[in-house]
């Protein structure tokens, strides 16, 4: 029990880490303050730069993956596989490096999902690229994605752990999302080259 608890509080303090907010200080930007305010990869990429913004979505995504993997190889639960990659994601949003503030989580549950299925995250990765560069937001593309994950798992009878956790992930990144939604219905959220 011990041992589980120390696991699942090192997959909070790795998505804690918050390499948006590590990439503002470099570049000596408080990211809180410009931008959307986001300590995100996109927003990193419109107040920082591109590569910037490229950098850390790497990074976040690589941060879903590693310890999802970790599960996997280590717990026979399936259960644990999405666990551990629901709490790093949650530490990625609640960073207790940020007072409790973050990204929206989507970077990191990419990560996750690749770890889990690498078919079912390029699918719905490509359905993300494909409608970002249509409307040019990253917003409604990451809300779209996030509402393909249980019905991928589902397509391809993933156990129902991963269902109920990836559902419930989905919602929460959506949910983290809501300004954007408010924005889009009102025409006023940034596109990607606003």
């Amino acid at each position: 029990m011990l041992e589980a608890s120390l696991i699942l509080l090192a997959a909070y303090v790795i998505g804690s880490v918050s390499f948006a907010q590590l990439a503002g200080k470099i570049k000596g930007i408080n990211l809180r303050e410009h931008g959307s305010g986001n300590l995100g990869a996109t927003n990193v990429g419109r107040v920082c730069g591109k590569y910037w913004g490229i950098a850390v979505l790497i990074l976040d995504c690589l941060k879903g993956f590693f310890p999802t993997y970790f599960a996997m190889q280590y717990f026979q639960s399936t259960w644990w596989h999405v666990g551990v990659g629901a709490v790093v994601i949650v530490g990625h949003s609640l960073s207790i490096f940020a007072n409790f503030k973050g990204g929206k989580g989507v970077a990191s549950a990419l990560g996750m999902l690749i770890a889990l299925n690498a078919i079912v995250a390029g699918v719905i990765l490509a359905v993300v690229i494909c409608v970002i560069a249509i409307t040019k937001y990253v917003s409604l593309g990451s809300i779209i994605g996030c509402l393909l994950m249980p019905l991928g798992f589902y397509y391809v009878q993933a156990p129902v752990a991963y269902l109920v956790v990836v559902s419930i992930m989905g919602l929460f990144i959506i949910w983290r999302h809501r300004s954007n939604v408010v924005r889009l219905v009102h025409g006023k959220e940034n596109k990607l080259n606003g």
